[in-house]
């Protein structure tokens, strides 16, 4: 066996899944690490990160132990992709991590914050706040901004999360009869009650398990930025380019204002069956789509939808997903939009 021990400096997050994945090669003279980080987060970021990290523990940590005052934060038998996660979101808040790596049918990870590194202030700060979780988790939850909430609800995804097809849902596990169980169900009920998500269905087998969507989508967006396990990371990628293809207007507010500017004539469309939805079709001359081409040259999600030439015309889609933005347009003001669109804008939002 051999006993030493290798330290590894860690300079930046992005270095965690090349690090560990070389620890995985059957040459590694090692089995136990010591991880250094720069611990140069700003304030801010390490308290959304400290989030991050309560939610990693309820999920997969050592919640049990650490809700009765016991030990350090520890996490075991980690698969890599978790253990990535965990040792991303750690190293931003700890200056110094342990880590083991197993082989046995496998490789697994252990990750543990060393006792005699981890001031008593941030120990006792997580066990209390993990006893006002159990004992009062609305009080606690309300006074958390969007972005800690979605940072909690990233490490509860990263530990025990599962994010299905691109066009499906998520989903995570737990023991609704347990402590853990009891504070995820208490976690996701609140952030739908807030519009951030919306609850599915509860299975049980035997375990229950919560599918939700994303309903919010500044939400869905800052909690992504927080999930670090790579294979959910892909998952979620494709969930939010989906999402944005079904839910999200193309076009802001200002894009579609100067398009209307310069539209000449309009209809209301419909999609064939079984879907009913409809299509506000513009028609603009060339000369005048020349002044809002410009609109088109960004390639960033949500794509906009191709400009159809069409004889002497340029005919451009606007579906129901711009509805809200109409109506904000139709709210500001229309001088610039000539009153037959305007008319027609109006029974495609179906007002008088």
């Amino acid at each position: 066996m051999d006993n030493k021990v290798k330290v590894i400096v860690i300079k930046d997050i992005g270095e965690v899944d090349k690090i560990l994945s070389s620890l995985n090669k059957s040459n590694v003279n090692y089995k136990k690490f010591v991880l250094r980080g720069l611990n140069n987060v700003h304030r801010e970021q390490r308290n959304i990160i400290f989030w991050k990290t309560i939610g990693l523990i309820i999920s997969d940590g050592n919640f049990s132990q650490l809700i009765k005052g016991i030990g350090s934060v520890s996490f075991g038998g980690l698969s890599y992709d978790t253990a990535v996660a965990v040792v991303k979101t750690l190293i931003q808040i700890i200056e110094k991590l342990t880590l083991t790596v197993k082989r046995k049918g496998g490789i697994y990870y252990n990750v543990y914050i060393p006792s005699i590194n981890v001031p008593n202030s941030l120990k006792q700060k997580i066990i209390s706040l993990l006893i006002e979780l159990d004992n009062t988790p609305s009080e606690v939850l309300s006074e958390l901004k969007m972005e800690e909430l979605a940072a909690l609800l990233a490490g509860i995804i990263d530990g025990d999360g599962y994010i299905g097809k691109p066009s499906s849902y998520l989903s995570i596990s737990f023991n609704l009869s347990s402590k853990k169980g009891k504070i995820v169900n208490e976690i996701i009920s609140y952030l739908e009650k807030k519009g951030y998500i919306i609850i599915s269905k509860y299975y049980y087998k035997p375990k229950y398990e919560a599918t939700f969507k994303f309903s919010s989508f500044q939400f869905m967006t800052k909690c992504f930025k927080y999930i670090y396990n790579p294979k959910r990371k892909k998952r979620m990628e494709k969930y939010i380019t989906n999402y944005i293809r079904n839910y999200i207007c193309p076009f802001s507010i200002s894009e579609l204002e100067q398009i209307l500017r310069f539209t000449s004539s309009a209809y209301i469309d419909y999609r064939k069956t079984p879907r009913k939805s409809k299509v506000l079709v513009l028609y603009i001359k060339p000369s005048n789509f020349e002044k809002i081409a410009h609109i088109w040259g960004s390639e960033k999600l949500p794509h906009k939808p191709v400009p159809i030439h069409n004889k002497n015309r340029i005919m451009i889609k606007i579906t129901e997903k711009c509805k809200e933005n109409l109506f904000q347009i139709l709210n500001k003001g229309t001088n610039n939009i000539e009153c037959k669109i305007i008319k027609i804008i109006k029974n495609f939002l179906e007002i008088n």
